[in-house]
């Protein structure tokens, strides 16, 4: 069962939640195994009993462990037994015909690998069976008690799928205790909603467009069609595995748990060190955790370190796939790594930001062009077509896809150049976890496979003072259901009148009635001048558009300059009544939409929102408000222009 199907979300989540929350506290983790138990079963019923014996297996494997430390000894024969039948149950269902149809192909045999359905999420939940013997061998958490809170922390259905791969010595606190709270439930369903939406309204729209360039024939691949489709595919693996992060991030706050953050804008990075601390960052810690330190990291000499940074990037490789180009692809970011740390380090840090950025860009796009290759033949003759190795560098094809994924590709840009603020409540969460023992190695070091043993990129602890703060519960209580219902009501009415059923003087006339009886006291809140301010632009706009000489004046301008007149007049009438303005002049209307959706962009005035926005800044941070025009006015105008020049080219292709 994926978190995007319909049942999940209208049926499953819902009874889930209504038992974990009507039921006792003794009864909780019971019903939350119970419904992953369900979860898992759902694709998969043949492997239930399978789990089942795993988990029994691991459980009393744990507490052999424990009681053989207790007595003295060592445990190294337990914990070894232990993983060895975790690695060969996850080689006979993720490996098994793929070595059959290597030893056929190097033997000349004619074996046949049996067609096995794969256990959901049987990569996750094998490393976090291996989490839980490491950690319980190393003294790094206890050995598990209560089978039923074990259970639990294997089969949590938000984690099963896809992750995030939470250890056993950070989830074992919270499995004895892990309280709802408001705030918890509301930005876990907020997170939940955001990790939907990048999987089925951008994930699976720019896999349409990748999928469809994957098919087409090597011969038939232009330069510009090989790269749209690494692009696609690199824009669509972030947001479904970002997206499937975040829903299952939200999902365990919605009862109660608080695992970490999986990624954190990796496509921002200037370097590849830095792409991997920001990629699936539960991965990298557990290899850090498990292989590379306990191997000795980078503090046995440079060529120890070399080994254990290969050994880590060929297992990276090996666990996400069957198949020799996911082995080669590891070989290819552990080459990249040594050349960063050992090689390239210096002249890299003396190169411009930007370059380093794209540079970085163009090596990730070519690791994923492995990544997603059926053979190392298919992924070389890929990077070749990207390069204009024997094919056109523009065709019909390109062009046909380009024209319609390139507005998301502009929602993707997000991932690749912007980096979206954190809440004041992140911030002082991630101070929280700076100054958190159990966040750390077990070293106490910054180590990881990714690193090398650089120093800690970490954000430093945010001083409380400059932390704004925030409402409690008691400062702002939740509202009944009787004091929201009007204004509910007068919502659905706002939208009737929008789409011209009902009349909008009316409307203005009733919500005016509902809130002097229902709350008058919101009436003093309203932003008047910003009120004022919005209608005094359609008045304005209403009336020059009845001058004469105004009006033949832009009946000549815009004549075949829709875009750029729509962008200019947008920054001095903002782009909503710049397009009522400039719709009674031409008939061109897809450039005219087009160019005051970027005129949004720009100047403070080009869109209302920014207002709204700046207003909210002085409010709320008013030493910040200069910075922030600043800055607002300077990444507006920059993303205008490439923007404008794109969609310029858009336009002439």
């Amino acid at each position: 069962m994926a978190f995007s199907t319909l049942v999940f979300p209208f049926v499953f989540l819902p009874v889930s939640l209504i038992l974990y929350f009507v039921l006792p506290k003794q009864l909780k983790n019971a019903a939350l195994v119970v419904c992953s138990l369900v979860f898992f079963a759902w694709g998969t019923p043949e492997y239930l009993v399978l789990m089942v014996l795993d988990i029994a297996f691991h459980y009393f494997a744990g507490r052999e462990l424990a009681l053989q430390k207790a007595r003295g000894r060592s445990g190294r024969f337990v914990l070894v037994s232990s993983v060895l039948v975790n690695l060969l149950l996850l080689g006979f269902f993720k490996y098994y015909g793929f070595l059959v149809d290597n030893l056929n192909a190097l033997l000349g045999t004619a074996l046949r690998a049996r067609e096995l359905p794969m256990p959901i999420g049987v990569s996750f939940f094998t490393f976090s069976l291996l989490s839980y013997l490491f950690d319980v061998y190393r003294d790094r958490a206890p050995a598990a008690r209560n089978v039923l809170d074990f259970s639990l922390y294997v089969t949590f259905f938000p984690k099963l799928v896809s992750g995030p791969i939470v250890q056993y010595a950070e989830m074992e606190p919270q499995l004895r205790d892990h309280p709802v709270t408001r705030e918890g439930f509301g930005s876990g369903a907020r997170l939940f909603l955001i990790g939907l939406a990048k999987k089925v309204l951008l994930a699976n729209t720019l896999g349409t467009t990748f999928y469809a360039l994957s098919a087409l024939p090597m011969t038939q691949l232009s330069t510009l069609s090989a790269w749209l489709g690494a692009v696609c595919y690199a824009l669509m693996l972030y947001f479904d595995f970002s997206g499937y992060s975040d829903m299952a991030i939200g999902l365990a706050s919605m009862f109660g748990f608080r695992f970490g953050k999986n990624f954190d804008y990796p496509y921002v990075s200037q370097s590849i060190t830095e792409f991997w601390r920001r990629w699936h960052i539960s991965l990298g810690a557990w290899f850090r955790d498990y292989v590379y330190i306990p191997c000795g990291g980078s503090r046995a000499g440079t060529v120890r370190t070399i080994a254990n940074l290969l050994l880590v990037w060929l297992l990276t490789g090996i666990w996400h796939g069957a198949n020799w180009t996911f082995l080669l692809w590891g070989v290819y970011y552990g080459i990249l790594l040594l050349l960063e740390k050992f090689v390239l380090r210096r002249v890299l840090e003396h190169l411009p930001g930007l370059l380093r950025h794209v540079l970085t860009l163009l090596l990730v796009l070519i690791g994923w062009v492995f990544f997603f290759s059926s053979s190392p033949a298919a992924a070389f003759g890929w990077i070749g077509r990207m390069f204009g190795s024997g094919s056109a560098l523009v065709d019909a094809t390109a062009k046909y896809y380009l024209a319609g994924c390139w507005p998301l590709l502009l929602v993707g840009a997000i991932a690749f150049f912007g980096r979206i603020p954190e809440h004041a409540e992140e911030k002082a969460a991630r101070s929280v976890d700076a100054g958190n023992p159990a966040s750390s190695s077990e070293d106490g070091s910054a180590d990881s496979p990714a690193t090398c043993g650089d120093a800690d990129n970490a954000a430093s602890a945010t001083d409380a003072n400059e932390t704004p703060q925030l409402a409690s519960d008691a400062d702002d209580p939740a509202p009944s259901p009787l004091r929201v219902l009007p204004w509910a009501a007068l919502f659905v009415l706002a939208l009737l009148s929008v789409a011209h059923i009902l009349p909008y003087q009316a409307i203005v006339a009733v919500t005016i009635v509902v809130a002097l009886a229902a709350d008058r006291r919101a009436l003093l809140h309203v932003d008047y001048a910003l009120l004022l301010t919005f209608i005094a632009f359609f008045v304005f706009v209403g009336n020059v558009g009845r001058i004469e000489v105004v009006s033949a004046a832009l009946a000549q301008f815009i004549d075949g300059h829709e875009l750029a007149v729509s962008v200019i007049a947008s920054q001095v009438l903002s782009n909503v009544p710049a397009a009522i303005l400039l719709s009674g002049f031409t008939s061109n209307f897809a450039a005219l939409i087009v160019g005051t959706n970027l005129g949004g962009l720009g100047t403070l005035i080009a869109s209302m929102a920014s207002l709204i926005s700046y207003k909210q800044v002085a409010l709320v941070l008013p030493r910040e408000k200069g910075r922030y025009f600043m800055l607002f006015t300077v990444w507006n105008i920059a993303f205008l222009a490439v923007l404008a020049v794109l969609a310029a080219v858009l336009e002439v292709l």
